[in-house]
């Protein structure tokens, strides 16, 4: 593929011709290069891709992007503000936009992710929607399962994946889009049809996280910049916070009668030997809805 096309959607600086640059395929760890591939030199909490450039080069790269100029000599060398978003928006184009083919579910939050993800991939199965995951158990579509290391993979892992579901016949995806995920712009290039959030509380403060809480939920409402509709739970706190200059329409739930759908009767029930709860939703939808689970 064209190297100037995976470029065109981003700002950079090149002082090298690239209208004939191919290249084979998006590198950003210096182990894996491969012939004629783009080298992108990532920066993370302990290591700089940087100090690899010239490996790279020496193991058959054919371009080099980066955040600083770089001797490459006669290698092309690409200047942008950030690789990681350079690497978000170069591999929707190398994977020729996936997520603009299939139904996107992004979900936020501190705690519930996995459950609702989980929970949403289910319900559509039973109506008959062939649905993938991306998530913290792993990347689930038809009869294949892909661990991986992260909630939210690398922007370059989840274009693939995004893209073998779609091979695969899948019509809808859902993804578990972390803090980090969000501010390591590792879903840039994505704009969800529905993001939802769960809820929010002190967490992943520190280390190699978040400075502070503030940081977190700043990163967090950035899930509700990238997609069409947003589906939030009103009963949390933040969630006004959440939403701070949101771009998508806006719809809630919870137990409060101000949200677009809400519970109302929510009991507990035990009988015939199993444990479950009962209740109505109210507002845009009307249903009885009964939980059982087996004793």
């Amino acid at each position: 593929m064209l190297l100037k096309e995976l470029l065109k959607n981003l700002k950079y600086f090149t002082s090298y011709n690239i209208d004939n640059v191919n290249v084979t395929d998006i590198i950003f760890d210096s182990r894996n290069v491969k012939k004629d591939c783009v080298f992108l030199c990532l920066k993370g909490s302990s290591f700089d891709g940087h100090k690899f450039y010239e490996k790279a080069i020496s193991d058959g790269a054919s371009a080099i992007v980066s955040e600083i100029p770089l001797n490459t000599g006669k290698v092309p060398n690409i200047v942008v503000e950030n690789t990681r978003e350079a690497l978000a928006f170069m591999s929707c184009e190398f994977f020729g936009n996936p997520s603009k083919k299939i139904k996107t579910i992004g979900i936020t939050g501190t705690k519930g992710k996995t459950t609702t993800s989980c929970m949403i991939k289910s319900i559509l199965n039973e109506l008959g929607i062939k649905v993938g995951l991306i998530g913290t158990l792993g990347v689930f579509f038809g009869d294949k399962v892909i661990k991986t290391n992260n909630t939210t993979p690398e922007s370059y892992d989840v274009q693939k994946y995004l893209s073998l579901m779609i091979e695969n016949g899948c019509k809808a995806a859902v993804l578990e889009v972390s803090s980090i995920g969000l501010k390591s712009h590792r879903v840039d290039g994505i704009t969800f049809d529905y993001g939802i959030f769960t809820n929010f509380s002190n967490d992943h403060i520190g280390g190699n996280e978040h400075k502070d809480l503030q940081e977190y939920l700043d990163s967090k409402s950035m899930l509700f910049k990238k997609c069409k509709v947003g589906i939030l739970n009103i009963d949390d706190d933040t969630c006004e916070n959440i939403l701070k200059d949101h771009t998508c329409d806006v719809n809630f739930f919870g137990f409060s009668k101000n949200g677009d759908i809400y519970i109302k009767d929510f009991r507990l029930i035990s009988k015939d030997g199993s444990l479950g709860t009962e209740f109505s939703l109210e507002g845009n939808l009307n249903y009885n809805i009964s939980l059982n689970i087996p004793g």
